[in-house]
């Protein structure tokens, strides 16, 4: 990252309003204008439990961190894109990444996990809605899918079925940001779906995966 430019960190909760206000002022004060702002920060929970075995702490968190840190997030980004020089068209992107209700399908995470992310999703959808209405052409809203993604946070708590699972579907982060960073770095319009695979691509690694999943060999 040092050969192509530099990069600056500070911590943010997401779900705390002023952590957010905060992060909008530093990225400002570092990077003087914000084209691109991707809400990344989430979690699938302590556990992959059902509800009514998750303590209540894990349900607040999970729901708090994804969905309404979301909601804070895109509410600073707006705000700070739209004291930035305006355009006729979207210069300045926003990226959520939700569940479609496929990806929800295929998610053995708990329910406040999916059901979170599927709210970001709507977020983004209605967040586009209310720029275009304000007239702020300035401003792109998209929604960015990376699919299953094999990390720490994928496999905590998993159980050896769900393991078997995420082997047949999920990608190592590096094969997944190489094609999408590409992608977020042109994007041009606004309301976007950008997937890291096409869906019907995750059916046929599923079908074909199925030997893998069942412990059989055809």
């Amino acid at each position: 990252l040092a050969q192509q430019g530099e990069v600056y960190a500070m911590r943010c909760d997401v779900s705390d309003p002023t952590d957010c206000r905060d992060l909008a002022e530093f990225a400002v004060g570092r990077l003087k204008t914000v084209d691109r702002w991707i809400n990344n920060a989430g979690t699938a929970g302590e556990m992959k439990r059902p509800l009514w075995d998750l303590n209540a702490h894990d349900i607040l968190q999970t729901s708090t961190t994804n969905l309404s840190g979301t909601l804070l997030q895109c509410a600073e980004a707006v705000k700070l894109m739209d004291r930035q020089p305006p355009s006729s068209k979207a210069v300045y992107h926003i990226f959520n990444m939700g569940f479609s209700f496929i990806g929800a399908a295929l998610s053995r995470t708990s329910v406040p996990h999916k059901a979170s992310k599927r709210g970001v999703a709507e977020v983004t959808h209605f967040l586009a809605r209310e720029i275009k209405e304000a007239g702020k052409t300035s401003i792109g809203v998209h929604e960015l899918s990376p699919g299953l993604v094999f990390t720490d946070l994928l496999l905590r708590d998993a159980s050896p079925q769900a393991i078997k699972l995420f082997k047949v579907l999920a990608e190592p982060p590096d094969k997944v940001a190489a094609r999408l960073v590409p992608i977020i770095r042109s994007i041009a319009g606004s309301n976007h779906h950008i997937r890291y695979q096409p869906l019907l691509m995750t059916f046929l690694k599923m079908v074909y995966g199925a030997p893998q999943l069942i412990g059989k060999k055809m």
